[in-house]
């Protein structure tokens, strides 16, 4: 196996703790989403969360393979995360796209990197994002939230 570099290695192991706090993120607003659109924007934030899992996942998977031990323990998370926290508590539809979103992109540009001359490596996070945020002429978040879904009740 190959070893790592230092400065890869804790480029992965940032990768990972921001995709898994972008993950516990997710859930979060999944579970305190309110209003218009509840029912689309509940479902759609499962699917992101879906893929962030997965990409957090490849990182671990690759910091393992260059023989780095990756560390996705809550304390870890907690106290290194670069995500910037959501709002505690329940949500309307569209604050939490909103919210949800800028912090995708958020991780996307912190992770970009530029390994070699006139390269441009690809974001962990960029898959998960390129998929669900909203470029013109194309669904995302915001189609999400302005769709009338019902509502949860409990």
């Amino acid at each position: 196996m190959t070893k790592a570099h230092p400065v890869v290695a804790a480029a992965l192991q940032q990768a990972l703790v921001d995709l898994t706090d972008l993950s516990l993120q997710g859930k979060q607003a999944h579970w305190n989403i309110e209003g218009p659109g509840f029912r689309s924007l509940h479902l759609h934030l499962d699917e992101i969360i879906d893929e962030v899992r997965l990409a957090a996942d490849d990182v671990a998977e690759r910091m393992a393979a260059i023989e780095v031990a990756p560390d996705g323990r809550a304390a870890t998370v907690a106290a290194t995360s670069l995500v910037d926290p959501m709002e505690p508590g329940f949500l309307p539809t569209d604050k939490t796209a909103r919210q949800y979103e800028e912090r995708l992109l958020g991780s996307v540009r912190a992770h970009q990197g530029n390994p070699r001359p006139g390269g441009r490596a690809r974001s962990p996070v960029q898959r998960p994002a390129d998929r669900h945020c909203n470029r013109p002429g194309e669904a995302g978040l915001d189609a999400a939230r302005s769709n009338q879904g019902s509502q949860l009740i409990i």
